[in-house]
């Protein structure tokens, strides 16, 4: 855990930095826009036409999932470093697993923030049943962050470059579903199919692994 700290911790401070500019230009714009036009056609916009006022952060969860995905397997495989992890007296993958468990871990948390800020942030001028429809609205991004987290340690600790790129081409298909809609709760009734496309990604990256310890 120390050693996943010691690799992430750079990227985390940045990607609470980047949080906390996204927030701010996304409050600061609303904040505007109510007081210019009211909140009477601000309430209109998002009723009558469907419209989310935080789409700026669609993409953001994909870039926070790139860049922990990057520091902690990109090392990994400078030099095929892996290979000793691999080799420590301890059961088949704990390493691998541990190191995805805490990946997977500061990604939530991070996303659990940006969620808490935006209920925070609405419910002082909207209500209950508009700051539902928003969270139905945005939690396919997250899903979608943290399965692209999952494809990436996949693309990454793959040890050949052919599979690589099939893998990557993979991950390009498979990612866009979670953003086909942005309409308001566009994704209600699939949501279990997207849990099962995001369960099979965190075990599909053991595939890679297996290639990798073979010596492929």
């Amino acid at each position: 855990m120390y050693k996943e700290w010691i690799k992430t911790r750079l990227f985390i401070f940045l990607i609470l930095l980047i949080t906390i500019a996204l927030h701010s230009y996304m409050y600061i714009k609303v904040g505007y826009s109510l007081r210019m036009v009211g909140g009477a056609h601000i309430w209109s916009v998002i009723i009558d036409r469907n419209q989310f006022l935080f789409r700026i952060m669609k993409y953001f969860p994909l870039l926070f999932s790139f860049m922990i995905a990057l520091s902690q397997f990109v090392p990994e495989m400078v030099s095929k470093r892996l290979k000793l992890a691999l080799h420590l007296p301890l059961k088949k993958f704990t390493i691998i697993n541990w190191t995805l468990f805490i990946g997977a871990f500061i990604l939530v948390i991070v996303y659990l923030i940006n969620i808490v800020s935006l209920i925070l942030f609405m419910n002082i001028h909207f209500s209950c049943e508009i700051i539902i429809s928003a969270l139905q609205t945005v939690y396919p991004w997250f899903l979608a962050g943290l399965l692209s987290y999952f494809l990436s340690a996949w693309i990454i600790l793959e040890p050949r470059w052919g599979r690589r790129i099939i893998n990557t081409l993979i991950a390009t298909s498979v990612v866009p579903i979670f953003y086909i809609e942005s309409i308001p709760g566009a994704y209600v009734k699939v949501f279990p199919l997207l849990i099962c496309i995001l369960l099979a990604s965190m075990f599909i990256v053991i595939d890679s692994v297996k290639r990798f310890k073979q010596g492929k």
